[in-house]
């Protein structure tokens, strides 16, 4: 649409016009996107999309990750926008204090303060950063800095290239999901230290958040399949086997104790890892113990977690909830089922904001190409600035076309008005002799030029400083001439260069002589001609510039 070529979608938290966006959250077993209808201020979860790669196929990882990823665009509606999450695997945290407190000022110097910091070299990674707490008084900011390589954004695009899907926003997955907590007065407004764990089936994620700000990320190279690879091998059975049994009776009381006995130690051995990490934050921070621990993803939806992780750890444990988490941001949710804790990467995603603050791995060599964008713009601008001058041609044409009729039609009514007069139909007799019928109209129309100009010369012999003395000459008149003694009875009078013509009557000769007397004695007329006729046309020559002579 042409609007959309002009117009931003995005303009201070408002959607100008109806936008879809798909949110991706891509791990090693399964592909999760969440879609997103929004316009104004309002946001709805239309769909909930989760599929696991296909397993027992020749194909490798990113084979069945390709195709996963086209299964699932296939039950997509038409979208706008694509948001993914990069797994904070990939990613190398840092915690800093910089002496700024806009964000514009920090991304200036960001890198310089990080590189020394990296394990790698600054040109090969992506850097991106959240602003965690902001010290007023100081004048300064506490940021969490994400450092990703350039190897691992570049796979990441490719892998969804080969799907058909261009990202808008690549994003990571813990700094989306800070985003959208701090929105939510629910989990915003927790006191004390709370630890995040996303128990995914081949990685766990840890974020550790202080009062409401996000203090370290860690990803633990195991998950849910090793502790029931390492239960599996206590039994003598297929991991497989055993995780299809732990997801359907979760580490719940199981009919077989030898079962529930093996996974309860592979469980507790991982969540002592889990433990250690833990200290290790708050040994950091020197700050006492988190206050609780919210379970997400895959492995927080088991059986029995929730309990088993209250009882390992000696602490409060729940399960996130994406419904209060999407309700208390003033989010609706389409369906009336609740969505899975395993959705929460995937909201948070396609949640991420179009502004300059928010975080998008889709920079420098990355950067979207926007080619084609200005490409139809120029195309688009160039149509309509065709259409505009053919408009203004058009305009023109018929502007034109109507006022030369106009004028034709203005010269036939002149033509017939002049035709109209007696004095000008005998001048157009006499100068039509002898012109072929042809000829007549041209004639007519020199002939009525012709006239209009001396009338026009007759017209500004009189304008101007002459108006003046015409007056004098029609005073002089009512003054010499006694209308009622005369019997006077005026049919014209007229004015032309130097003379003026009487065309008039008296009542007898005598009243004749009386007027050519009275006309002779005035000093504004020279002597008048004699008339023989009672019922006379007097051309009498006017003194010079209406001077008395």
């Amino acid at each position: 649409m042409i609007k959309e070529l002009f117009l931003p979608r995005y303009f201070q938290g408002y959607y100008l016009f109806p936008t879809r966006i798909v949110g991706f959250d891509i791990s090693k077993t399964h592909v999760c996107a969440t879609q997103l209808y929004l316009n104004g201020r309002s946001t709805k979860v239309e769909k909930y999309i989760e599929l696991p790669l296909e397993s027992g196929s020749s194909a490798n990882y990113d084979e069945r990750l390709v195709k996963t990823l086209k299964d699932v665009v296939a039950q997509l509606d038409a979208y706008d926008f694509v948001h993914t999450a990069l797994p904070s695997s990939v990613v190398v945290f840092k915690e800093l204090r910089i002496p700024f407190l806009t964000y514009e000022t920090i991304k200036k110097v960001v890198n310089y303060e990080v590189e020394p910091l990296l394990p790698f070299a600054l040109s090969e990674a992506v850097i991106e950063f959240v602003i965690t707490k902001e010290h007023i008084a100081q004048s300064s900011s506490e940021i969490v800095v994400a450092a990703v390589q350039n190897q691992y954004i570049a796979q990441h695009l490719q892998l969804l290239a080969q799907a058909g899907i261009d990202p808008n926003v690549v994003t990571i997955d813990f700094f989306a999901l800070y985003a959208l907590m701090k929105k939510s007065p629910i989990y915003a407004s927790m006191p004390g230290g709370v630890m995040l764990v996303d128990l995914d089936m081949q990685l766990t994620r840890i974020a550790y958040i202080q009062d409401g700000q996000l203090r370290f990320i860690r990803t633990l190279g195991k998950g849910i399949y090793q502790q029931a690879k390492d239960a599996s091998q206590a039994l003598g059975m297929q991991p497989t086997e055993l995780i299809e049994h732990l997801m359907r009776f979760g580490l719940e009381n199981h009919s077989n104790p030898r079962y529930t006995q093996a996974l309860i130690e592979a469980f507790s051995t991982f969540w002592r890892e889990i433990q250690f990490t833990l200290q290790s934050f708050t040994a950091q921070m020197q700050q006492q113990p988190p206050l609780k621990i919210i379970l997400l993803g895959q492995g927080a939806d088991l059986k029995g977690m929730v309990n088993f992780v209250h009882d390992q750890l000696q602490m409060p444990c729940q399960i996130i909830n994406p419904t209060d988490l999407v309700g208390s941001a003033n989010i609706t949710i389409k369906t009336k089922s609740a969505l899975p804790s395993s959705s929460i990467i995937s909201l948070a995603a396609a949640l991420v904001q179009p502004t300059p603050d928010s975080v998008n791995l889709r920079q420098g060599d990355f950067e979207p190409s926007t080619n084609s964008i200005l490409s139809k713009q120029l195309i688009v601008a160039g149509g309509l600035l065709v259409m505009l001058i053919v408009s203004l041609i058009t305009f023109s044409f018929l502007q034109l076309r109507t006022m030369r009729q106009e004028a034709q039609a203005s010269q036939r009514e002149a033509l017939d008005a002049l035709t109209e007069n007696p004095d000008f139909e005998k001048v157009l007799k006499e100068g039509l002799k002898g012109v072929k019928e042809k000829n007549m109209l041209e004639e007519a129309k020199d002939l009525s030029t012709e006239e209009v100009k001396k009338r026009e010369e007759m017209w500004f012999a009189f304008a101007g400083s002459a108006r003046g003395s015409i007056l004098k000459y029609l005073l002089e008149l009512t003054n010499k001439i006694d209308k009622d003694a005369l019997g006077f009875n005026l049919e014209s009078l007229t004015f032309s260069p130097g003379t003026m013509t009487i065309k008039a009557q008296v009542k007898d000769h005598e009243a004749l002589k009386l007027l050519e007397r009275t006309l002779d004695e005035s000093p504004l007329f020279r002597p008048v001609p004699k008339q023989e006729e009672t019922n006379f046309t007097m051309k009498i020559t006017l003194s010079k510039n209406g001077e008395e002579k």
